[in-house]
């Protein structure tokens, strides 16, 4: 049972997100490290669940609860205070607050010798059903996914070699037919000063959403793609949004597309 968490204390982390399955560790990790599982769910051997408020059911103290019968209580109680404070340190860079994948990668970058992320790309999906209420968000526009992967890659960069093994930030893959167009990034902020959905503006999106890799590839910079990040996410406690094309079943589908492209973009960039 591990009984103090410090620098460099765990030999080997496992962090498994909820994207598309497939692990790449062949030997067991010192932690195996699961998301948001029942409640009814109960860690077995190295496994460490951590869950949200919302699964957890609590809505006061820590931001995430951790359960596991590899460590200590006390542990458990430290490991919940350094996730709440990689939350505070990443939120501000961020606008808005981490998901838990990224906020967890954080916290064990200091703990772990070496860290595994598996099934975590950050690449989530802006397309709604067509069911879905039109003043319903989707709940993955809380989160800033092109900031997160920024994040992601400065971590891995800053790292030591092999201190981090996660393929999932190399899967921003789009077809890379499109039809070259000019300037589409100039274009999109366009789009977003729009104060309503006219069908002129759902039809650039979709023209945008068409656009070559290559096209968007010319139109941009990382500081571009940075300055752009807050049309992609929506601030928890806002009681209106401007941010139309968030909700907008319509043009869910240009949306999406547009994103993963400016994704790959940003993936391009900082190889």
């Amino acid at each position: 049972m591990i009984e103090i968490l410090e620098s460099g204390a765990l030999p080997l982390v496992r962090i498994t997100g909820n994207g598309p399955k497939g692990q790449s560790v062949s030997v067991a990790p010192t932690l195996d490290v699961i998301f948001n599982l029942p409640l009814d769910r109960k860690p077995d051997g190295n496994q460490l669940f951590i869950r949200n408020r919302r699964i957890a059911n609590t809505e006061s103290g820590p931001p995430f609860r951790v359960e596991s019968n590899a460590l200590t209580l006390a542990s458990s109680s430290a490991l919940e205070q350094m996730l709440s404070a990689s939350c505070e340190h990443l939120a501000p860079q961020l606008g808005c607050l981490p998901s838990s994948g990224l906020a967890t990668v954080n916290c064990f970058m200091e703990l772990a010798q070496t860290l595994q992320v598996d099934c975590m790309p950050l690449l989530p999906s802006l397309i709604r059903p067509d069911a879905m209420d039109r003043r319903q968000p989707l709940p993955c526009v809380f989160h800033n996914w092109l900031g997160e992967r920024r994040l992601a890659k400065e971590m891995r960069l800053r790292s030591s070699p092999n201190k981090i093994s996660w393929p999932g930030l190399s899967s921003a893959t789009i077809s890379s037919r499109g039809s070259r167009q000019t300037d589409p990034m100039n274009r999109l902020l366009s789009v977003f000063d729009e104060d309503c959905a006219h069908p002129a503006a759902r039809s650039e999106l979709r023209d945008l959403a068409a656009a070559s890799n290559e096209s968007w590839l010319a139109s941009l910079d990382l500081d571009a793609l940075e300055q752009v990040e807050p049309n992609f996410f929506l601030p928890r406690t806002a009681q209106r949004s401007a941010q139309w094309w968030l909700y907008d079943s319509d043009i869910s589908q240009a949306m999406d597309e547009i994103l993963k492209r400016l994704m790959w973009c940003q993936q391009t960039l900082t190889k």
